[in-house]
């Protein structure tokens, strides 16, 4: 069974920390003879339990030296803390710095992904679940409106291709103040406009994101209302929360009007009712 944790690799040149492999000595004193065999194991059954010498270069008082010479123990200690590892494997360090480990193994250098590349993914994701919610926009029930309170249908499904836009706005500028913005909200109001307009913004967004580097992305950004504080926090939280995060809660209201209305909802992370999953024989569980 995977449970996900790192793979050990096997005893070659060192512990893949920058420490030596285990030597057969330290391996002996604490009692491994082969791959999981403990050693100090009498055939009685009986454990012969002590204290390693050399561990904290210390050693009990009274406690009987447990196997290895005063130049085991001097190797052992030089070694450093780290995990045992029985024999065929390499030990693996805690202790060793980041740093240290790639200068000594450039060759275990793996390629580092970007703050951007991590946020482009997430968009392009989510972007092509959007672009089907549009697709299926009925232009005839752009002003249908579920609730008094409620949006319409088209200004809801404008909002949901217009909010990327602000991202601008957290990439270009320290701070957002709504008291003397002159923005004007579209209001698209069919399913060509919607779709053609949702592909023109999420290229501008993805284009601003990846030429920004991640120092600015840990920046402090503001959102204001004129001597009001709104948001202060990393410009990466505020583009999680305002545009990724703001967009799918819109979209799960649009699944809803699309319900009330009979049109097909798509599936956005997972088959809905209207899209049945075609690998399962008998159609999969609806999320919408």
């Amino acid at each position: 069974m995977d449970f996900g944790l790192p793979k050990l690799e096997p005893t070659g040149f060192g512990d893949g920390f920058g420490r030596p492999a285990v030597s057969p000595a330290r391996r002996s004193r604490f009692g491994f003879s082969g791959p999981g065999r403990p050693r100090n194991r009498r055939s009685d059954g009986n454990d012969r339990r002590r204290s390693p010498a050399g561990v904290g270069g210390r050693r009990d008082a009274g406690a009987p030296e447990v196997g290895g010479s005063q130049n085991e123990q001097e190797e052992d200690e030089a070694q450093g803390p780290g995990m045992l590892a029985a024999e065929g494997v390499r030990a693996v360090s805690i202790f060793t710095p980041v740093t240290e480990t790639r200068a000594l193994h450039p060759e275990k250098e793996r390629t580092r992904m970007t703050i951007a590349e991590g946020i482009a993914t997430e968009v392009e994701i989510e972007a092509k679940t959007t672009a089907r919610f549009l697709e299926r926009f009925d232009d005839s029930r752009a002003d249908f409106q579920p609730h008094e309170k409620s949006m319409t249908a088209a200004k809801l499904a404008s909002h949901i291709v217009e909010t990327p836009i602000w991202a601008l706005s957290i990439l270009r500028a320290d701070s957002f103040d709504f008291a003397t913005s002159d923005y004007k909200s579209p209001d698209w109001r069919t399913a060509a406009e919607l779709t053609e307009n949702h592909e023109r913004v999420i290229a501008d967004f993805l284009k601003e994101l990846r030429a920004t580097p991640d120092e600015a992305f840990v920046a402090d950004w503001r959102l204001l209302m004129g001597e009001k504080v709104i948001f202060e926090g990393p410009r990466v939280a505020a583009l999680r929360g305002f545009i990724i995060s703001h967009l799918i809660h819109h979209r799960g209201q649009l699944s809803v009007y699309y319900r009330l209305l009979g049109i097909p909802v798509p599936g956005a992370y997972g088959p809905s009712a209207d899209d049945p999953d075609p690998t399962a024989a008998g159609g999969g569980e609806p999320n919408a």
